[in-house]
């Protein structure tokens, strides 16, 4: 069995008791029901590369004239792979530190890595929000169905990614920081409403709308760097908004607009992403090909390793993969210079 020991230390002194024994303990099961409205979460899976196909939007209907022939139309469809990836840590410790560890805690700490598994999903997620190279998660970072990476201005040819300017990136599409800024509440509900707008202005691949209005104005996510706390809790959560000389009541709540905000230390530049919570559709996805195995290895269990040696450890294991659907539920608000 390769790897380093757990540290024991004084953790296993005669008499060692510890009030605080959970205080690194961690706990992820809450986490879901936020990431469940920004990525469809575990597609059943059942082999190494999953393939998707869908369908383009279908045709519209339109007048048939007395005496016409009827019209016929086709419509295409676009097909896409995910390959399914093994993600696995384990730990070791002593035989005799287990026995000896009066406070009954180096087991159960070794199988909250179990538990970090939960975490993997938000970490992959924000990588690819990020744009960001982390080989221990995803070697590269998918681009959606349509070729593109997940925010862009422009589709596979010249045109306007889903019919609108800027496609899903707010800015003037093209030059990355050219949003308004992340250090004023004018600028932040500036932006804001433009990706309402965005949502709104976006088509289909016949030329309609694409979000039908209840879903476009309906419930969405902002995700957005902690450094901006402050700023961005004064633009939706205060009931008036200072501008100027004046502080007019708050237009985005009067409006049923306000977004559910999620801040986090995982984003470090001025970027920051809305999620249109009230489709069913969901811009990025995980599938799932097996579950977390767990392989504990002891004397006992039968390990060679831990009869010859006294080490013993817990091993977990999971299979599952990565995928951009195509992303017309989620903007971008580009305010760095090095974002996508």
């Amino acid at each position: 069995m390769a790897g380093q020991l757990v540290a024991s230390g004084g953790a296993f002194v005669a008499g060692l008791k510890s009030e605080a024994i959970g205080t690194y303990r961690r706990m992820y099961d809450g986490r879901k029901e936020l990431l469940s409205q920004i990525m469809k979460l575990d597609i059943p899976s059942d082999k190494r590369t999953e393939r998707y196909f869908f369908y383009l939007s279908a045709p519209h209907i339109v007048r048939w004239g007395r005496g016409e022939a009827l019209r016929h139309k086709a419509f295409g469809g676009i097909r896409f792979e995910v390959e399914n990836f093994e993600y696995a840590r384990a730990i070791n410790w002593r035989r005799i530190d287990r026995e000896d560890d009066l406070s009954k805690g180096l087991v159960e700490r070794a199988r909250d890595l179990g538990q970090s598994i939960g975490l993997l999903d938000e970490r992959i997620a924000f990588q690819i929000l990020g744009n960001a190279t982390d080989s221990d998660l995803l070697a590269s970072i998918p681009n959606a169905p349509d070729g593109r990476t997940l925010f862009h201005a422009n589709d596979v040819g010249s045109g306007n990614r889903f019919g609108v300017s800027g496609g899903n990136k707010v800015g003037d599409g093209t030059t990355a920081g050219s949003a308004s800024g992340l250090t004023t509440t004018a600028q932040v509900k500036t932006d804001y409403y433009a990706t309402r707008r965005r949502f709104v202005d976006m088509q289909d691949t016949e030329g309609q709308p694409l979000h039908n209005p209840s879903t476009a104005d309906g419930q969405a996510v902002l995700i957005y760097p902690s450094t901006y706390t402050q700023i961005v809790h004064e633009t939706f959560l205060r009931e008036r908004v200072v501008e100027g000389s004046s502080t007019p009541t708050n237009v985005i709540q009067e409006a049923g607009l306000a977004p559910t905000l999620w801040t986090t230390q995982r984003l470090t530049a001025t970027d920051w992403f809305v999620f249109l919570a009230a489709s069913e559709h969901r811009s990025i996805f995980s599938q799932a090909r097996e579950g977390i195995r767990t392989i504990m290895s002891t004397a006992e269990t039968g390990s060679d390793i831990a009869k010859e040696t006294g080490v013993e450890g817990i091993q977990f294991e999971v299979r599952k993969g990565y995928g951009v659907m195509t992303p017309y539920t989620s903007v971008m608000v580009d305010n760095s210079a090095g974002g996508w």
